[in-house]
């Protein structure tokens, strides 16, 4: 069965060719007990390209090895890439299990008289919905009587269902693959900026390859699922070791930018249109020269109004959440240039209270 490729299916697989990436995946998202047992300072890819008696050449995917239980004898963990529910899937794993035995033995690796090396498959998911498909090959068997049962193949995998992850257990992982997760996880309105400062920090104590992996994956993501439009170019400058912080910095800086004329844009064509609408009834009724008046007034409000939306958007993109007071604050302000300033400093001042404190001293210097 065809599968459907994964966003930006290269740099995808390119992450888990990557040795911290497969280490944080176990370790933090499989909770068996003999995780425990595996020695991760052996943990070596194992070549997925291989023919085996003529079936079929496998390229995707990809396969690793490590000792386990404190000796030289290996596990082999083998990692398939799904963005769609593959109703057989159990019987894909079977077979790609034992093509890898046979491989193993053809290559002279596993003897006469020895054992075969364990596998554990793990199917690593990232579709919107959730998989509801059988994951043990027992549940695709018809019914029969047990005697025949026992000579029936048996075969499960291990699902990661990134956007199925309790909350709880992605706020507790501490691995680089955990920042995969959540960004696969991102929707329009989340906290995207945070996201990648998070991201970004913690990748300085990661291999320069790793980096560039997450860049190059980053770009094609938000390009397919349209989570940004034209600021997700800042996220490929090309030729530039630091880019990835100077495209965030770049991003905020047009951010603010264009948030500053989105909000006097939108607020303005509002405000102006239903002051004129408004003002127009009311001078039927009032007088021209009234209706203007309040026309001007109706306007003024309206920007007022959409200045303070966009700013509480931009203060949860930044810091998450917005306490009560400073909402409350903010709901005061009357003034179209104080909202301005407000909205230039969310991004360059360093955290909430430094914000707070500007609120405060526009706040009182209008007084």
């Amino acid at each position: 069965m065809p599968r459907k490729r994964m966003p930006g299916d290269g740099a995808y697989k390119a992450f888990f060719s990557d040795k911290d990436m497969v280490t944080s995946l176990v370790q933090d998202f499989v909770r068996k007990d003999f995780v425990r047992d595996m020695d991760f300072s052996t943990l070596e890819p194992f070549p997925t390209t291989r023919v085996t008696r003529g079936f079929f050449r496998r390229e995707d995917d990809a396969i690793w090895r490590l000792y386990w239980q404190n000796k030289p004898s290996y596990l082999f963990l083998m990692l398939e890439f799904q963005s769609s529910i593959d109703p057989f899937m159990p019987v894909r794993i079977l077979v790609y299990a034992a093509l890898l035995w046979l491989y193993l033995i053809e290559q002279g690796e596993i003897k006469s008289g020895d054992p075969l090396p364990p596998i554990f498959p793990i199917v690593l998911y990232n579709g919107r919905t959730k998989w509801q498909a059988a994951r043990d090959i027992k549940t695709l068997l018809q019914p029969m009587p047990r005697e025949l049962l026992a000579y029936q193949p048996t075969q499960k995998f291990f699902l990661v269902d990134e956007n199925a992850l309790p909350q709880e257990m992605l706020d507790a992982a501490k691995g680089v693959c955990a920042h995969l997760f959540r960004l696969e996880r991102l929707q329009k309105g989340d906290p995207f900026v945070s996201l990648l400062r998070s991201l970004n920090a913690d990748l300085e104590q990661y291999p320069e390859s790793l980096r560039q992996k997450y860049e190059d994956w980053i770009y094609i993501f938000l390009k397919e699922r349209k989570v940004l439009s034209s600021e997700a170019e800042y996220l490929r400058i090309k030729g530039d070791s630091s880019m990835f912080g100077e495209a965030l910095k770049a991003w905020e800086e047009d951010l603010i930018l264009k948030s500053e004329k989105r909000g006097e844009k939108r607020g303005e064509k509002r405000g102006e249109k239903r002051g004129e609408k408004r003002g127009k009834k009311l001078g039927l009724d009032l007088g021209k020269k009234q209706g203007e008046e309040k026309a001007l007034k109706k306007a003024e409000a309206s920007i007022i109004a959409d200045m303070k939306d966009i700013l509480f958007s931009m203060l949860r993109e930044r810091f998450s959440r917005v306490s009560r007071n400073t909402s409350k604050t903010i709901r005061s302000l009357q003034q179209r240039s104080t909202l301005k300033d407000l909205i230039s400093a969310v991004y360059r001042v360093q955290d909430m209270a430094a914000f707070n404190a500007l609120l405060e001293s526009k706040v009182s210097s209008s007084e």
